[in-house]
């Protein structure tokens, strides 16, 4: 059961998954008085058989690169519950996934499994997968 909920999504995929262009937002970061845009959160429904589904996604992307982290949830088959991951992508292109948030809480002990810090030209991700704690740093492109 937990296997079919745990595979990171195809969002690029049309006719798994669409993105909801009314929820896109922006990231920005303080840069001394200016806030300077450095990423965007878009966000995704499922597509089952050309109708909505329960599926709902989130993925995050920072200097205009492609997705970093994507969490996602599904109503579970008996709809008693919500049923989640996050992933966040590691260097060799694969994906690092977390254990099950249920309801959105964590099943981890230590229950705050997500950091994240913003700077002006890198971004440091933090986050508890099933094989312990995995830090990403991306950085912005130096300027040529």
């Amino acid at each position: 059961m937990e296997e079919q909920y745990s595979k990171v999504p195809e969002l690029k995929d049309p006719t798994k998954w669409i993105e909801l262009e009314v929820k896109k937002e922006v990231i920005y970061v303080e840069s001394g008085t200016l806030f300077l845009p450095i990423g965007e959160k878009r966000y995704f429904r499922q597509i089952k058989e050309g109708k909505l589904d329960s599926g709902i996604a989130m993925s995050i992307s920072f200097f205009k690169k492609d997705d970093i982290m994507i969490s996602w949830s599904y109503t579970s088959q008996n709809k008693n519950c919500e049923i989640g991951y996050m992933a966040l992508k590691i260097k060799s292109g694969k994906w690092a996934v977390t254990n099950p948030l249920i309801n959105g809480v964590t099943i981890e002990e230590d229950k705050n499994i997500f950091h994240i810090h913003k700077y002006r030209d890198e971004v440091w991700l933090m986050l508890k997968v099933r094989k312990g704690w995995l830090i990403r740093k991306i950085k912005k492109d130096s300027r040529v």
